[in-house]
């Protein structure tokens, strides 16, 4: 399952990354605004 975190920070952003990665899933992180409009369009 690809999954998008959508987080600012970027330590919180990580962990969220490896947890779900570890999990199984596919990751996109994106953090600024921008970054975040481009992944849900992917």
């Amino acid at each position: 399952m690809k999954v998008l975190v959508v987080e600012d920070n970027e330590r919180n952003a990580k962990l969220g990354r490896d947890v779900l990665s570890y999990a199984g899933h596919e990751v996109v992180v994106a953090g600024l605004l921008a970054d975040q409009i481009e992944a849900l369009r992917a």
